[in-house]
């Protein structure tokens, strides 16, 4: 991944209040991590947990 490019993560399971900056502190809806990729061109690749 070059530099300046960044990942986010979404977890319906994680903690509210989630950054989404790792798994850790994910989203825990995928709309989050969509609106912060449309508005910050650096976000190349959202990550979602899989389902269970």
């Amino acid at each position: 991944m070059a530099m300046g490019q960044d990942i986010r993560y979404v977890d319906d399971d994680a903690p509210v209040g989630g950054d989404g900056l790792s798994w850790s502190t994910a989203y825990q809806h995928l709309q989050d991590g969509l609106s912060e990729a449309a508005g910050d061109p650096s976000i190349i690749e959202i990550r979602v947990a899989a389902g269970g």
